[in-house]
């Protein structure tokens, strides 16, 4: 019995080789006229030519804000309004009250920002717009804005500031040499800050500073 069942299994193992080698199931491999066509198919769809798929980088132009704010005038620059300037606002013969409670000349106006932190540079007063913070605390006496004041541009020298225009680099060291401030008051709101300030708000300030000597 076990004979039979052995040869019966042999019998089938050969049958089924046989088939195997007439129905040969290996994969055909490419050839040339393959690759004809599927460049031929490729060229037809378009898909060859990719360069169009990519940006040209060097042409690319900035953003339109960026663009915009490479136009606008640094802080302590002639303007008309606000949208000419950084600090998005123009101090004029018009808005100086602002200021001292009292008008004063800006020939061409003033690109600046009021209300500014002495203590923390903003993208409204600070290095990037060309801004200093002047303290107007000692002109104002309100201690709720004891650390605001007006934004001015900063200089070292008269050339720094429009002098045709009657601006000039102002050391606020120069009140303690006049007896107008105590070294203290001048340490504690301007440690030898020097602005371009207009002849007009200048001649404010030394007003104001002198009438409050006599007092005293």
């Amino acid at each position: 019995m076990r004979c039979i069942i052995l040869i019966y299994l042999l019998v089938n193992t050969s049958l089924f080789l046989a088939s195997c080698q007439k129905d040969d199931i290996s994969p055909r491999p490419f050839s040339d006229s393959d690759f004809d066509r599927e460049e031929v198919e490729c060229e037809q769809d378009g898909d060859t030519d990719l360069e169009h798929d990519f940006p040209d980088l060097e042409k690319e132009s900035e953003p339109p804000e960026l663009e915009e704010e490479a136009s606008l005038k640094l802080v302590g620059e002639a303007c008309q309004n606000g949208n000419e300037c950084l600090s998005r606002f123009c101090l004029t013969d018009t808005n100086s009250d602002l200021v001292m409670d009292d008008y004063f000349s800006i020939p061409n106006g003033y690109c600046s920002a009021m209300y500014c932190d002495i203590l923390t540079p903003t993208k409204t007063c600070g290095f990037d717009v060309g801004g200093a913070c002047f303290s107007l605390w000692l002109f104002n006496g309100v201690e709720e804005e004891r650390f605001l004041g007006v934004c001015l541009h900063p200089c070292e020298k008269d050339d720094d500031c429009r002098q045709d225009e009657g601006m000039r680099c102002f050391n606020t060291e120069l009140w303690v040499a006049q007896g107008l401030l105590s070294e203290k008051e001048e340490r504690t709101n301007y440690s030898a800050l020097k602005t371009c300030i207009p002849a007009g708000l200048l001649n404010l300030f030394n007003r104001f500073l002198e009438e409050r000597s006599s007092v005293e």
